[in-house]
């Protein structure tokens, strides 16, 4: 914090953050001061343009021309690891899409001028939405910051954009005579924490094998995984598809009881998100209503990191009514609240426990799986890396045919696997394009 030669007063604002001639520049062109920047008019002309645009399409080829910052820090590059020092600000965006059901949402800024934490809010260059700035305790920590933000802005029915977590998000300039200035802001101290199972203080990991007869239950089998998962850091979401396929896999073995599993599963995607991981187990809550108890997805991306073992996995805790934990925050912000109490699982009563199930016919392989393995094993090697779809690229293709048909040939009939039918014949469609 420094003394600001325009206010000459002590503002937390006045610090030092990086700027781009415009949105398509990745390298900066200097650095420049937040609070002069947030005060500067010299732009407001092209900011009405942009409001009274008769189009979307127009506005945003005049947006695309305005200059813009990185409020989180300066870096030597637009991305999140050319950091060179953090600003100590999180920006927050708060668009009117997904907040339709805030009657008051012109009063907006008045009514986030009352948080102590707010350092800044004002218009956003559409005028049609806000964005706030808010100081952060532990700037290292920046993720754990947003996500706390972003279960206490929810709490109170506001809808963040989810990319605000990242570091070196842009913010383009805008123009607010009215905008809302604290130069005192306390900065926020919240911490989102990770989901992560707590074990007792006398927890010793049992030192045998199990023998490979063992068979167990889905719960002890999901659980040992996540276990190695949360061990390693490990990505298993990596694609829409198998995201949301891994969400039905919990949906339908363990019903609202999964929630907690899919957190722990996504919770290592850099784009994780609290919000958009309970909305997306809330689609497949309604998709796998009557659908069979099926871990397919799930168990077979294990076995694609190597996670799986063959002969069994060795639960190193008893799941016991009422210990899964949730997701939330710290005591600093408010915890999301559930309407009822999800049920519990079964109560698991000794490590190896036995589940006895009906021995099960082996589905004999459709003509249509007969006849997409051919056409894969027909394409020409080595196979290309692929861009599939927008921000998706596929960077081991081998890898990516044999794990989908995998999964494919273990899910026959399960309508839920759809998807990676389709996406093999997307690839194949994307490789013998000329």
């Amino acid at each position: 914090m420094i003394i600001s030669t325009k206010t000459n007063t002590m503002s937390i604002l006045d610090t030092s953050v990086s700027w781009f001639k415009s949105y398509h520049h990745p390298v900066p062109a200097g650095q420049t001061s937040l609070l002069n920047w947030l005060k500067s008019s010299k732009l407001k002309d092209q900011v009405q343009q942009i409001r009274h645009a008769p189009d979307k399409a127009t506005a945003d080829k005049l947006k695309a021309l305005l200059p813009a910052i990185t409020p989180s820090g300066t870096f030597s590059r637009r991305s999140d690891k050319d950091l060179i020092a953090h600003s100590g600000f999180i920006c927050l965006d708060i668009d009117l899409k997904g907040n339709e059901k805030i009657r008051n949402y012109h009063q907006l800024k008045a009514q986030l001028s009352n948080i102590r934490q707010v350092a800044y809010c004002g218009l956003s260059v559409s005028g049609n939405g806000y964005f706030a700035l808010i100081p952060i305790a532990y700037p290292e920590k920046h993720l754990q910051h947003f996500l706390a933000l972003e279960a206490a802005f929810a709490k109170i029915g506001i809808r963040l954009d989810e990319k605000c977590k990242n570091l070196s998000r842009l913010r383009g300039y805008s123009y607010d005579p009215d905008a809302y200035f604290n130069h005192r802001a306390e900065p926020f101290t919240g911490l989102f924490e990770f989901p992560n199972r707590p074990k007792p203080a006398n927890f010793q990991r049992p030192s045998f094998q199990p023998a490979s007869n063992i068979q167990y239950s889905d719960a002890e089998r999901v659980e040992g995984l996540l276990q190695k998962i949360e061990s390693g850091k490990v990505d298993l979401t990596n694609g829409y598809n198998l995201w949301f396929a891994i969400a039905c896999n919990f949906a339908a073995t363990f019903g609202e009881q999964g929630r907690d599993f899919f957190h722990r599963v996504s919770a290592f995607h850099p784009d994780y998100s609290p919000t958009a991981c309970d909305r997306k187990f809330d689609d497949a809550i309604k998709k796998t209503v009557g659908a069979q108890p099926d871990l397919g997805a799930f168990i077979n991306r294990c076995k694609d990191f190597g996670l799986y073992q063959v002969n069994g996995i060795l639960c190193s805790q008893p799941l016991k009514p009422g210990n899964l934990p949730t997701a939330g925050t710290n005591s600093q912000v408010p915890a999301i609240q559930v309407e009822k109490e999800p049920p519990h699982l079964p109560i698991v009563q000794k490590l190896c426990t036995r589940m006895i199930r009906p021995e099960q016919p082996t589905a004999e392989i459709p003509l249509y799986i007969k006849e997409l393995e051919e056409k894969l094993n027909n394409l020409k090697r080595p196979l290309p890396v692929i861009t599939q779809s927008p921000g998706e690229k596929i960077t081991d293709p081998e890898k990516f045919v044999q794990s989908h048909l995998a999964t494919i040939k273990a899910n026959i009939g399960n309508r839920t696997f759809l998807p990676f039918l389709d996406r093999l014949n997307s690839f194949i469609s994307l490789v013998e394009c000329p």
